[in-house]
């Protein structure tokens, strides 16, 4: 077998998803032929997949030096490198992949997508309107992008006096966001559909579950379950999160970004308040469109985690008052023991056991202030979850009316008893 039959064949196990067979088979290829470029783009798009993102950059630019007029090299090659955290090589890059191929809707989108999470707003606007012109019916990522610039600017001048107020500079504020919406490309008839959609989820009063938890108390596997067994998370980054929700609104635009969701004391209910006015509005209207784009059927029961809600529910529950709360609650003493050990965004690590304990015992008052102000509230406790996993989701679902199939067993066999007891063991 030749090598381009080969490369046929690799492309076909990448698309089945089994992904080592097609690695040997990408290897196969170079083995025959180190110049053909295809190949290691095909192995690199396999490796991404896999998470080897390192190895995936090396591979795009082996394949870009073979080939260096190709637009897909630069564009996988900054996608990858946008992954990483390289937003200016992956600028580079897109605009690269642009020049080349100056027609194409998909490199605009990404380039726009960088430029937000780098903090440069105007230039992204800019993207974007090129983009529009080219496909008229994305032009809700620009007028989206407007919206924020006003958000932004709304929370530079209003915050003058409150616990936030180093932090309002435009760029600190905006540092790393990104909407994370995928790429579409629509026609009349999809874009009907998607209106449609969104009409009828304004007027509907499928109000969101809202799992909460502090940081390390078992929200994520928590999520996974439920996102996995029909509860929409709108998940699109680690820990079965929406970037929507966690990171754009509630750590960057209400948060400030960096080190704040972790300070003591946490934010005063006034203090979460004050931001109703200036991003309540904007989550009525965009969350709809971040979830339908993500694939919401509109329908299912929805909701979104993140251990920030503990500090922010005031704020949601005024914004969705009928919304479902699932609070996860784990012995602080393991919760700040198990801190202790992990870096956390924005912080690092923090080996102080008493602060730990401190902030995630303020989570949980808040938490349990507003247990009462909401459609309706369930706790589970963590040590619960991983001693009798079956019995302790089979009364949540209940409570949410999702169904306990053979798959949530499945699901159940990733909860282990391993870390009850975090503190006993650094106290030994």
């Amino acid at each position: 077998m030749n090598a381009g039959e080969l490369l046929k064949q690799a492309n076909r196990l990448k698309r089945a998803g089994k992904l080592d067979e097609a690695i040997a088979l990408y290897h196969q290829v170079i083995d025959i032929n180190p110049h053909f470029a295809w190949a290691y783009h095909g192995l690199g798009n396999v490796l991404v997949k896999q998470g080897n993102l390192d190895e995936a950059v090396a591979c795009y630019s082996e394949g870009l030096k073979i080939n260096p007029t190709s637009a897909w090299f630069y564009y996988s090659l900054g996608e990858s490198l946008a992954q990483q955290g390289d937003l200016e090589a992956a600028i580079k890059y897109f605009n690269k992949a642009i020049e080349i191929k100056p027609n194409f809707c998909k490199f605009y989108h990404a380039l726009g997508q960088v430029l937000i999470r780098h903090g440069k707003f105007y230039d992204a606007l800019n993207v974007y309107s090129k983009q529009n012109e080219l496909n008229p019916s994305l032009s809700h990522f620009k007028t989206q992008l407007e919206d924020i610039i006003s958000i932004t600017n709304r929370i530079q001048s209003t915050s003058q006096n409150s616990q936030l107020s180093s932090n309002q500079n435009l760029k600190e504020i905006n540092k790393n966001i990104a909407l994370k919406l995928p790429f579409i490309s629509l026609d009349d008839s999809s874009m009907q559909i998607l209106n449609q959609k969104l009409w009828n989820l304004s007027h509907s009063k499928n109000a969101p579950v809202l799992v909460v938890g502090m940081h390390n108390s078992g929200t994520s596997i928590l999520a996974e379950i439920l996102h996995e067994s029909g509860l929409f998370l709108g998940v699109n980054m680690a820990h079965y999160e929406s970037y929507f929700f966690s990171i754009f609104i509630n750590n960057n635009l209400i948060m400030g970004g960096g080190s704040n969701w972790a300070k003591i004391p946490i934010l005063t209910v006034k203090e979460v308040m004050k931001f109703k006015d200036i991003v309540g509005d904007y989550i009525q209207q965009y969350w709809a469109l971040n979830y339908l784009l993500s694939g919401y059927n509109g329908q299912q029961l929805w909701g979104f985690k993140d251990p920030r809600l503990c500090v922010l529910l005031p704020l949601y529950l005024d914004i969705f008052p009928n919304s479902k709360v699932v609070h996860i609650r784990r012995n602080p003493d393991d919760v700040a023991a198990s801190l202790c050990k992990k870096k956390k965004l924005g912080v690092g690590q923090i080996d102080n056991f008493d602060y730990w304990k401190t902030l995630t015992l303020q989570h949980v008052d808040r938490v349990l202030k507003y247990a009462n102000c909401c459609g309706a509230y369930y706790e589970l406790n963590y040590e619960n979850l991983c001693l009798d996993s079956e019995k302790t989701v089979a009364k949540l679902f209940d409570f949410l009316g999702l169904r306990f199939t053979d798959q949530t067993k499945d699901l159940l066999k990733k909860v282990h008893s391993s870390r009850i007891g975090s503190y006993r063991s650094i106290s030994k």
